[in-house]
């Protein structure tokens, strides 16, 4: 769960070696020959086109499992966009609501306490109507480490001034619990319920629950924050086209 706000080049893992169908074989014909020469051209133009192939496939199945999971949930498509850092794919995401519409978090990060016209009373305040149950769907392009995952998380709320550092630091450590290592292919998927508790699944599968109701909106702030470092993705992921 990361954004082009912390994420630097050194702490993305390598990538897997390229296995495509019909990829030219680069070490069978001597470098210095004619022929050797324009292989090693084709090659280095093969790499990045059969590398978005795979990622390309990897996406589209994780993308197929996990929109059935989030349907059978209940949940529509808002919107849905790459964060890309330096022209490279680091994941694809997309925001679900039960209604396919954003109408942002919940103002008082607590459960209802009553209703008000229709709109819910918490601690003697009325809410304004949120988007919950809501959830965010990534699918990872690159090799990223869970500490790098959470580290970039903490590096963020710091930067949002959400929550002081002793419950960040609390947040923290129930992540190292939820969150794998991930690679080109696997998903997380964070999905926040009426009860404000927050469900983590991976690769479509139960990962792990946080019930600290205020855990959900500081963590799907990153990304939905109007001073998130992914600011374009937040447009596309909230259905804003260009504004």
């Amino acid at each position: 769960m990361i954004n082009k706000t912390t994420l630097l080049p050194s702490k993305i893992i390598k990538g897997q070696s390229v296995e495509t169908l019909h990829a030219p074989d680069c070490s069978s014909v001597p470098f210095f020959t004619a022929k050797g020469i324009a292989l090693v051209i084709v090659c280095l133009v093969w790499l990045p086109v059969a590398t978005d192939a795979r990622e390309d496939t990897s996406h589209n199945l994780a993308t197929k499992q996990q929109q059935l999971r989030l349907t059978s949930l209940g949940l529509s498509k808002v919107g849905e966009g790459h964060m890309k850092w330096f022209g490279f794919s680091l994941y694809r995401a997309s925001l679900w609501t039960q209604n396919g519409v954003y109408l942002g978090m919940p103002e008082q990060q607590v459960p209802d306490q009553g209703v008000s016209n229709g709109n819910p009373v918490v601690n003697g305040i009325v809410n304004q109507p949120d988007s919950l149950p809501i959830a965010l769907h990534i699918v990872y392009q690159k090799n990223i480490s869970r500490e790098t995952l959470i580290d970039t998380t903490v590096k963020e709320w710091r930067r949002l001034k959400i929550a002081d550092q002793p419950q960040q630091l609390r947040w923290a450590q129930q992540l190292r619990g939820i969150w794998p290592d991930v690679k080109p292919g696997d998903s997380i998927t964070t999905v926040m319920d009426d009860n404000h508790h927050t469900i983590f699944l991976v690769n479509g599968r139960d990962a792990g629950k946080v019930t600290d109701v205020q855990f959900g909106p500081a963590l799907l702030a990153i990304w939905l924050h109007p001073e998130t470092r992914a600011a374009d993705l937040r447009v596309r992921l909230i259905g804003q086209q260009g504004g």
